[in-house]
């Protein structure tokens, strides 16, 4: 859906690309400090990692990574999308780590981000 009259991205859109992809992901995760913290949030050149406690024993996770547009197109994730984030936050938190592997491949989606300038 678009609250706008333009189209979403390219030329006359009003967008530009951020530079990073995202990686989400949703689900029921038993995690050792479940209703104790509420946000989490690793950052490291080029890419950071949110966790989220949204209730009820449910999280949600983002993975921003710099990279250019289109790249979910034309990275290869022959073992799958957890597997590949595993490789690039090799020596990260455990944190991070354990709710990857906790993650099953059906509760990951890709997108890329833009930005619209604000309006007033």
């Amino acid at each position: 859906a678009t609250m706008r009259d333009e189209p979403l991205k390219g030329d006359g859109s009003g967008v530009s690309y951020s530079g990073y992809t995202v990686f989400a992901g949703e689900l029921d995760y038993d995690s050792f400090d479940n209703g104790k913290v509420g946000y989490k949030v690793y950052i490291g050149p080029g890419q950071y990692f949110v966790i989220t406690d949204i209730g009820n024993g449910r999280y949600q996770w983002y993975a921003f990574l710099a990279r250019e547009p289109g790249s979910a197109d034309v990275e290869a994730k022959p073992d799958g999308t957890s597997p590949f984030l595993q490789d690039i936050f090799v020596g990260w938190s455990e944190d991070v780590h354990h709710i990857l592997k906790a993650t099953k491949e059906d509760e990951i989606a890709q997108r890329d981000l833009y930005d619209r300038p604000p309006s007033v």
